[in-house]
């Protein structure tokens, strides 16, 4: 089976790292603004950084996981899931419907990925076997910026400070402090 992982709305939070916290972390006065919109851009490539380290969503967004067909157990290629907003279908007839939250529950396997059971597989409805991707699945994935762990948030703000610090390209990989306190949110495929 198929499985592919579409963005379908990258949601503006609140912020994880608010500029005067990390022109704090800089040991900036709040009034100096000449280096706001450069800081801005280390926060957001801190941010890149560690969900490119991590292979999770550390900023809040919606995707759309298209399936070819109904599995009894759909696991959810990415995290962390905060909720699956909603299961569709296109029918024999090829009209796209929406699956009852009563037919499925939502698991975490374990703290890093969460998959779908679907409760009474043989009941589920035949999907069209002409329609590309029959089944969409709606997830909503990251951190809330109020629940974001502690540890990210200590991690963003060392990778902000080694961009502000060190302006030229010569850091080959994260700094090693960074890695150690986001090592425990990596998400293996």
């Amino acid at each position: 089976m198929a499985t592919y992982t579409f963005e379908v709305e990258h949601l503006t939070p609140p912020e994880i790292i608010t500029l005067a916290i990390a022109k704090k972390q800089l040991k900036l006065e709040d009034d100096y603004t000449d280096e706001d919109t450069l800081i801005q851009g280390y926060i957001n490539a801190a941010i890149s950084a560690a969900e490119n380290y991590t292979g999770t969503n550390i900023v809040e967004r919606k995707y759309k996981i298209v399936l070819t067909e109904f599995t009894e157990f759909i696991k959810l290629p990415i995290s962390p899931i905060q909720g699956v907003t909603a299961i569709k279908y296109y029918d024999e007839d090829e009209v796209l419907t929406t699956l009852s939250e009563t037919e499925y529950d939502v698991l975490p396997t374990d703290r890093y990925e969460t998959q779908i059971l679907c409760n009474d597989f043989d009941a589920l409805p035949t999907v069209s076997t002409d329609k590309w991707g029959a089944v969409e699945v709606y997830v909503t994935a990251g951190y809330a910026s109020t629940k974001t762990p502690e540890a990210i948030q200590q991690a963003l703000l060392l990778l902000i400070t080694g961009f502000y610090e060190k302006r030229e390209d010569t850091i080959e990989k994260l700094p090693k402090a960074s890695t150690n306190l986001l090592r425990a949110f990596r998400f293996y495929r």
